[in-house]
């Protein structure tokens, strides 16, 4: 009868063991799966910001495009109209008396113009986005962040 006793604690110990082994290797593999989840959501919060900067990258692309052609524009429209003073220069007779003289609001509202375009440039300037460098050596001088 010891004999009997004696295999069944044992069957029961090996069967114990086994079971603890098995709660041991399924929590192991939800610790896995836990960690891959963790990843991947940090993963995805990098994605999400690089994706962002993509955006305004192409945003500030496509305004820069803008301002190139705008540029040319005023530099066409400022070229045709000197040429087109200069034309009309030719044309008046050289006695004729011609008004120099601008008005103090004509003067006031060229300024303003002036003012304001200059402005603009500033702010358009001002907008462009700076990355900071990865090492001091491949920054230019005062880039530094």
């Amino acid at each position: 009868m010891t004999t009997e006793k004696s295999t069944t604690w044992e069957t029961r110990s090996q069967a114990s063991c086994s079971s603890l082994r098995s709660r041991a290797s399924t929590g192991s593999a939800a610790a896995k799966a836990r960690a891959k989840a963790e990843a991947a959501k940090a993963r995805l919060a990098f994605i999400e910001q690089e994706a962002d900067l993509k955006l305004q990258k192409a945003k500030l692309e496509a305004s820069m495009e803008i301002l190139s052609s705008k540029k040319e524009i005023a530099a066409a429209v400022a070229e045709a109209e000197a040429l087109e003073a200069a034309a009309d220069l030719g044309k008046t007779p050289p006695n004729s008396q011609r008004n120099w003289e601008v008005s103090p609001l004509e003067a006031i509202k060229r300024t303003k113009e002036y003012v304001f375009n200059q402005g603009q440039q500033l702010d358009v300037e001002h907008q462009q986005v700076t990355l900071p460098c990865p090492t001091a050596a491949s920054c230019p001088a005062g880039a530094q962040s």
